[in-house]
């Protein structure tokens, strides 16, 4: 049963501070995408980052978010939420503004790698809280406004950092002090804002499951294990999908579009160098996340079904994923939106599946060990992608490692068929 509390607006706050959060934070992280060619060390500024390198710092956080998030899951079932995302808020804060005094890569790769950790210690935080404080009908709702947050600050801050922000802090460190400047406001607002529960709902020591008990009844759950498939399709074809469409874009794409010279002519005025269309081609797909984060969770929600729009979702990116690939013109770009359509979808759903498949005080457990095992493929993969792909000057070459994630996107639908129609309904402990 849920409390009175739970049924007014302080919900809506709370799912606001977790908004900012995923907003500010994920800008934070990955906003670095957009000035890696400009992150030079030393008192001369020489020695910056090769493509190399910075393919790897943006990666790198993985490597702490893994198996921090796995942990952090029964950690959060049993001291609760508020603090853990007090600790991870402020880890995350910290190192991401030591980044920007690193004096050479291997210190950027340390704070990148400790930064990493309060972002694992939080990724578990947000099924938890909205498990807690959202009706039945509005769980889908709720999971789809937190992960809109995420894609909205990758294709926000990435826009503007280098056109916008960066000339007006004048150095690229400076960038690294305004994003923790964001984080802060976050922290602050989670040390006011938050409360693990809504007041009279549940007693917390009935809802604080031991670690041990945790981790077993999550692990022996053939639910999440179906959950977790689904989320290794949705990860490989998004992350690893746009790292291969990355390299790919460059060779099919043309360069002489209206819209590309324009932003051609800004770039030059202010001496930022030569931009992609393929940049842009990549943040249509952030788009068409965000379009489906905010649309289809809330009709998930009205008809009380997720597993038709799971399914559906599945089927759809295993078709754009490929087509993405080989098209050209106004139909890669409808493609891209789509695929990234799709991935906004099962991004929403995934976490909604989670909170109404499993007991409440198990929901942070779950969550962990479905971020922590789909991230590892994430991990693995990208940095296999050079021995994925036979020439990487070949686009012919890059078409079977896209075949196989849409095969795997097939393989998940049988898995999303298995789960039980759990639209509108919470597994509460009472």
């Amino acid at each position: 049963m849920t409390s009175k509390e739970t049924t007014t607006s302080y919900r809506w706050i709370i799912i606001a501070v977790l908004w900012i959060w995923n907003f500010f934070g994920t800008g934070a992280w990955l906003f670095i995408i957009s000035i890696i060619g400009l992150i030079k060390f030393g008192p001369f500024d020489v020695g910056g980052l090769g493509t190399g390198e910075g393919a790897l710092i943006v990666i790198l956080p993985f490597a702490s978010i893994i198996p921090l998030s796995f942990i952090a899951g029964p950690i959060i079932d049993k001291v609760g939420v508020k603090k853990i995302g007090i600790i991870g808020i402020l880890i995350f804060t910290v190192f991401s503004v030591l980044r920007g005094l690193s004096d050479s890569f291997s210190a950027l790769a340390i704070f990148t790698i400790c930064m990493g950790a309060g972002l694992g210690l939080t990724y578990p935080l947000p099924s938890k809280l909205i498990g807690y404080w959202f009706e039945e009908k509005e769980i889908g709702t709720a999971s789809g406004l937190n992960v809109m947050a995420s894609g909205l600050g990758i294709f926000f801050f990435e826009a503007i950092t280098l056109p916008i922000l960066l000339p007006l802090v004048r150095h690229w460190r400076n960038t690294f002090l305004f994003y923790g400047i964001l984080t802060s406001i976050v922290f602050i607002s989670w040390i006011i804002l938050i409360k693990d529960f809504p007041e009279g709902q549940l007693k917390v020591e009935e809802e604080r499951a031991p670690i041990r008990e945790a981790l077993s009844v999550s692990l022996k759950n053939k639910k999440v294990w179906y959950l977790i498939i689904i989320n290794i399709a949705v990860v490989l074809c998004y992350f690893v999908g746009k790292n291969a469409y990355r390299l790919l874009f460059p060779l099919r794409t043309g360069e002489n579009s209206f819209l590309h010279n324009i932003i051609r002519i800004y770039y030059w005025y202010i001496d930022f160098g030569e931009p992609h269309i393929a940049v842009f081609i990549i943040a249509f797909i952030s788009l068409g996340a965000m379009c489906s984060n905010l649309i289809i969770p809330m009709i998930s929600d009205r008809v009380g079904k997720r597993k038709i729009f799971l399914i559906s979702a599945l089927i759809l990116m295993s078709i754009t994923v490929v087509t993405t690939g080989i098209l050209e013109g106004l139909f890669l770009w409808i493609s891209a939106f789509l695929i990234g359509f799709s991935v906004g979808i099962l991004a929403s759903l995934i976490p909604t599946c989670i909170i109404e498949n499993v007991d409440a005080k198990y929901i942070g457990t779950s969550m962990g060990l479905t971020n922590s095992i789909a991230n590892s493929f994430v991990l693995v993969l990208t940095l296999m992608l050079p021995l994925l792909i036979s020439d990487r000057y070949n686009p012919i070459s890059y078409l079977p490692l896209l075949i196989a994630f849409g095969i795997i996107s097939i393989i998940s639908v049988f898995f999303a068929q298995k789960l039980p129609e759990t639209g509108g309904k919470i597994k509460r402990v009472h």
